[in-house]
């Protein structure tokens, strides 16, 4: 894993898994998806469920709590809220490899 700044970040292609980054405190566990002008898209990997707007989102929320299992859904979002001094923390291929064996582990 390594810390990159905004224009760094910017650079790297689609499909980069980053969380941000704050004084050795990581945000989220994200996708980055496609870099415009003035911002780029990511999909949050924790907690997206199939849903079709924000009311269904908070129906199968409560459905899950109920015990109903749902699929998860890969939903890319634009974030043009981000501050220029914005840190990401990168993962790199063995950071992931590293993830895969020991959610591939996880499953019994």
């Amino acid at each position: 894993m390594r810390i990159v700044n905004l224009e760094e970040f910017e650079k790297l292609p689609s499909g980069t898994v980053y969380s941000k980054y704050e004084d050795c405190v990581f945000y989220g566990f994200m996708l980055k998806g496609e870099t415009y002008e003035y911002d780029f898209t990511y999909a949050d990997l924790i907690g997206n469920v199939e849903c079709n707007d924000s009311d269904d989102y908070s129906i199968k929320c409560e459905l899950m709590k109920k015990g109903a299992s749902l699929p998860t859904e890969i939903i890319y979002e634009r974030d043009g809220l981000f501050i220029k001094e914005q840190l990401f923390a990168v993962y790199e291929r063995e950071d992931i490899d590293r993830l895969i064996k020991a959610l591939k582990k996880g499953e019994k």
